[in-house]
């Protein structure tokens, strides 16, 4: 789907609002020709209402006539498009965009619900509604925080909104900065603002510069270098702005539950959807943070982060400690594993946020814990609100016990309220740079989805398949020597410090080679074996427990080694290439699962699983290995009809 709906001069965009008065049909228009088949009624009704007040304002404006401007824009990593856009030079030629959220509203009142103000909705109802300076404020900042060009160019991004029905005697409540501090930085322009946000708007667009939107368009999407830091300042407290609306309405739907469980006594389990990359520890970071560290002490409410997977809670603890904000102690006391909920009270915990959901097993037994003890149940148990981040295609086990259903099922056995629907799925892809393009690649692939899907080669995520295992490691740890050397040399220090660095490179395997080498040493005995091309290596390093287990995404030198689908799930590498084993070939049209290619030590369970459990267990196995590379993925087929068959999915357009 194109992400460029309308974009036209701001002289032509005045003329078409205010002149031939065809605005709403020139941007209809653009939204079929965008792919967008579905254009609501009333979406067409707020662009001939809205967009006319916006032309008003900028038609006397000191903005040069031939300044691009754009409406509808959607951004790449996501499904949200932004009202309207002008983006230019200023008088010092430095380049800016500024985004308007434009918003029919006439009357508002205070919300007690986070981020939101309540209003009335088709002249028909009140409800609340995020603020639309809070929108637009979070749309700037995922363009700063993901977008290679505007990082590069250190472009600036301004935000407000323009309520253009709304009497000046609502900006007491629009412009309180106690309840919605981001107005500081995106203001909220009402009824009589013409002028205001004309100024506004002069202050950072004066001159054309017509290249921008394109030059943003292509970008890469690509965490900033400031976006560790606004991690560990949101575990502070101070909320992240970089938010997209699935995100927005998740961490307001946790805050508020959280504060009216612990006000009114209540007991409720929320569930919240999403896939790989859609930015789940984003959300359950600044919910820590809002919860944990409030602007008054009195409003704390302690909240923990519970997860199986030790790998991605290392690198976030990591991430979060590296700049010593936080010693580990702090977080120590936040991240927790799940067997540390074992026996307690009811309600005993505030708020538990319960990631990689579907890791969550039955049946533990071990020191402390009696056998049979179901933790899933106990989580719900020991929490007034317990959240889980649950995503699709993630259960790779018969010990990933945790579906939607059965935690629906479990919270009503505890008699917790369940709180789930669509505003609580998460849909943006933050991870790879493929965007949704290449994750509906993946799923039509593996026959997770029943639409056949092709793979754009000018896609700038890099894609390739290999015939040969040993090409693809070396491609893999080339790039990897790449960035390490980089990075030794951007610290002052000869290419061959490299050792004391990690470029997050990586091969990754399907769990199809017996593991017969020492799990917790180098012994030089090889696991992944593939004769016919002469390819040999080792399985990764597994050995410690919780903060203190060994990450095998962090060691330099395991470079060497192939990571398996317990490692490796829930982290990110820069490069993941990929071995496909015989589990899955390609036969008469269609791909075949083989069970039985799994090895006799495969306590994943799924050699003996039946068969419907075993397709979906492979099948997402593969799905997690193929998602796990941020910048590109390489791909070996043992089978090579599978092999060929990738390779006919792949197009240049």
């Amino acid at each position: 789907m194109e992400q460029i709906v309308y974009q036209e001069t701001l002289q032509t965009f005045i003329n078409h609002c205010l002149v031939t008065r065809n605005i709403a049909d020139k941007v209809k228009t653009g939204m079929f020709n965008a792919g967008h088949v579905n254009v609501l009624p009333n979406w067409e009704t707020s662009w001939q209402n809205s967009l006319p007040e916006i032309a008003k304002v900028l038609q006397n404006s000191s903005v040069d006539s031939d300044v691009d401007v754009a409406v509808e824009y959607r951004l790449k990593h996501s499904l949200e498009r932004l009202d309207f856009l002008i983006y230019g030079l200023d008088k010092e030629d430095r380049k800016n965009m500024v985004i308007v959220e434009l918003k029919q509203w006439s009357e508002v009142s205070p919300s007690e619900s986070l981020n939101r103000v309540h209003t009335m909705v088709a002249k028909s109802y009140f409800e609340d509604h995020f603020h639309p300076s809070y929108q637009a404020y979070n749309y700037a900042g995922q363009l700063k925080a993901f977008n290679a060009y505007v990082q590069t160019e250190k472009m600036g991004i301004k935000s407000c909104s323009y309520c253009h029905n709304m009497d000046a005697g609502y900006k007491t409540i629009m412009g309180d900065i106690q309840l919605y501090p981001f107005i500081s930085e995106s203001p909220s322009f009402l009824e009589n603002d013409g002028q205001k946000l004309k100024e506004f708007v002069e202050r950072y667009v004066s001159k054309k510069c017509h290249n921008i939107l394109y030059e943003i368009n292509k970008a890469k999407t690509i965490p900033s270098d400031d976006f560790a830091k606004l991690m560990r300042e949101a575990l502070s407290g101070n909320q992240m702005y970089t938010l997209d609306m699935g995100q927005s309405n998740a961490l307001s739907t946790i805050v508020d539950a959280v504060r009216e469980a612990s006000y009114y006594n209540q007991k409720k389990t929320i569930i919240i959807k999403g896939g790989a990359g859609t930015g789940k520890s984003i959300i359950a970071i600044n919910a820590l943070g809002l919860l944990n560290s409030p602007k008054r002490k009195s409003d704390r409410i302690t909240t923990m982060f519970v997860t199986v997977n030790a790998a991605p809670k290392k690198v976030l603890y990591n991430g979060l400690i590296a700049g010593n904000a936080f010693k580990g102690r702090d977080l120590s006391a936040l991240f927790k594993y799940p067997t540390a909920f074992a026996n307690r009270p009811n309600n005993e915990i505030p708020c538990l946020l319960i990631d990689e959901a579907h890791r969550i097993f039955k049946m533990k037994g071990g020191v402390g814990l009696r056998a049979g003890t179901n933790m899933l149940k106990e989580l719900i148990k020991v929490a007034k609100v317990s959240v889980f981040f649950i995503g699709d295609n993630q259960a790779v086990t018969k010990d990933d016990y945790a579906t939607i259903d059965i935690i629906k099922e479990i919270a009503r056995e505890c008699r917790s309220q369940v709180l789930i629907g669509p505003e609580l799925e998460l849909t943006g892809q933050y991870r790879v740079q493929g965007g949704a393009e290449y994750i509906e690649f993946i799923k039509s692939f593996l026959g997770i989805n029943d639409e056949k899907t092709t793979f754009n080669m000018n896609n700038s995520y890099e894609f390739k398949v290999f015939d040969d295992p040993n090409e693809m490691f070396d491609k893999v740890k080339e790039l990897d020597t790449e960035a390490r050397k980089k990075q030794a040399v951007a610290d002052g220090k000869f290419e061959f410090a490299i050792d004391e660095y990690n470029g997050h490179s990586r091969v990754v395997a399907g769990y199809t080679y017996e593991w017969v080498s020492n799990p917790t040493t180098r012994d030089g005995v090889n696991d992944v074996i593939i004769a016919k091309d002469n390819f040999a290596k080792k399985w990764n390093l597994r050995y410690g427990s919780g903060l203190r287990a060994y990450s095998w995404a962090d060691d330099p030198l395991s470079i060497d080694e192939i990571g398996c689908i317990h490692t490796c799930q829930g982290i990110d590498l820069d490069y993941c290439g990929v071995i496909i084993g015989k589990d899955i070939t390609y036969e008469n049209g269609r791909i075949v699962f083989h069970k039985d290619a799994h090895p006799t030590s495969d306590f994943a369970g799924i050699r003996t699983a039946n068969d419907v459990d075993a397709e979906t267990w492979i099948k997402n196995t593969y799905y997690v290995l193929l998602t796990r590379g941020i910048r590109g993925t390489f791909v070996y087929c043992e089978d090579d009809a599978l092999r060929d068959y990738l390779k006919s999915m792949l197009v240049t357009e």
